[in-house]
C-alpha cells in the first residue's frame, strides 16, 4: 500500500570506485586552490595514493568499505552500480578488490554491476616500462579476472598521461 507514498524508479549509478581504502579528503583542498590532479598525483597524492592504501587493506576491509558505500548509494536512491576496481594495479590487488565486490553484493539489496578497471593508473612498479604493466593487464590480469567470473565488464582510463588510445584498445580487446 503506497497511499500518501511516492514510488519513484531506483537510480542507477553506471560509475563507481567502491572497494577502496584510504582517504584523499586532503585533496579536495587542494583541487579547490587550483591545483591540477596531475600537480596532486606528482606531490604522491591522486590514485597512486589509494592504491598503496588499497593495496595494504584486507579483503575483509574491503567488504566493509564496500558495503558502507553500497549503503549510502541506497539512501540515496541507487539500486544499481557499475562498481569499478582500479585501485590496486597488480593482479593480487584487482582480484581483491573484484572478491570483495562479489562478497557485499551478496548481502546487499543495490544490484551490483562488477567491473575491471586494472588500466586506472601506471602503478609505481612499471612508471618506467608502462608497455609491460599495459601487457600485464591484458595478458594476465583480464584472463584471470574473466577466469573466475569476477568481473561482467572491462574499463580502461584513456587520458593523456595515462592511457594512450593503443593502450586503451590493446585492454578493452583483452576484455572483450
Amino acid at each position: 500500500d503506497a497511499e500518501r507514498r511516492l514510488v519513484v524508479p531506483g537510480l542507477v549509478d553506471c560509475h563507481t570506485h567502491l572497494p577502496w581504502a584510504g582517504s584523499r579528503e586532503t585533496e579536495f583542498g587542494q583541487r579547490l586552490a587550483g591545483k591540477t590532479y596531475q600537480e596532486i598525483a606528482a606531490a604522491g597524492g591522486g590514485i597512486l595514493s589509494s592504491v598503496r592504501a588499497t593495496r595494504a587493506a584486507s579483503e575483509e576491509e574491503l567488504v566493509a568499505n564496500t558495503l558502507l558505500r553500497l549503503g549510502r548509494l541506497l539512501a540515496h536512491g541507487v539500486t544499481t552500480a557499475e562498481v569499478k576496481s582500479g585501485y590496486g594495479l597488480s593482479l593480487e590487488a584487482a582480484l581483491k578488490q573484484l572478491r570483495a565486490v562479489r562478497r557485499a553484493a551478496e548481502v546487499h539489496p543495490v544490484t551490483v554491476v562488477p567491473t575491471l578497471l586494472a588500466a586506472h593508473e601506471f602503478p609505481p612498479e612499471h612508471r618506467q616500462d608502462r608497455q609491460r604493466y599495459v601487457d600485464l593487464v591484458a595478458e594476465e590480469i583480464t584472463p584471470a579476472v574473466a577466469e573466475q567470473g569476477l568481473a561482467r565488464f572491462c574499463d580502461v582510463f584513456c587520458e593523456r598521461g595515462v592511457f594512450d588510445p593503443a593502450q586503451s584498445r590493446q585492454v578493452l580487446a583483452a576484455g572483450r
